[in-house]
C-alpha cells in the first residue's frame, strides 16, 4: 500500500493526503488535493471563531458562502 502525499498549499509541507474528503462538493475535493490533514484541523478550530466573530447561520446559503470563502483563504486554496 503505498501513501499518498501532497504539498500542503497552506504550510507548504509534504504531507500524506487525507483517507477522504474533509467537506462535500467540489470545495472538498480542492481542499483534499492541496490541504493536510493538520491545517484541516487548524481550520475546523479558526471556523468557530469565523462563525462567532461574524455571527454567522452555516445552515444559511449565504452565510454558508461566507464561511466558505473564509476556508478558502484560510487554507490557501482557490
Amino acid at each position: 500500500m503505498t501513501i499518498d502525499v501532497i504539498v500542503c498549499a497552506r504550510c507548504g509541507e509534504e504531507r500524506p493526503k487525507m483517507e477522504k474528503a474533509p467537506y462535500p462538493g467540489e470545495i472538498g475535493q480542492k481542499i483534499w488535493e492541496h490541504a493536510c490533514s493538520a491545517c484541516w484541523q487548524a481550520w475546523i478550530k479558526q471556523q468557530v471563531i469565523v462563525i462567532n466573530d461574524f455571527k454567522l447561520v452555516p445552515f444559511m446559503p449565504q452565510h454558508r458562502a461566507t464561511l466558505e470563502q473564509h476556508m478558502k483563504d484560510f487554507l490557501k486554496i482557490q
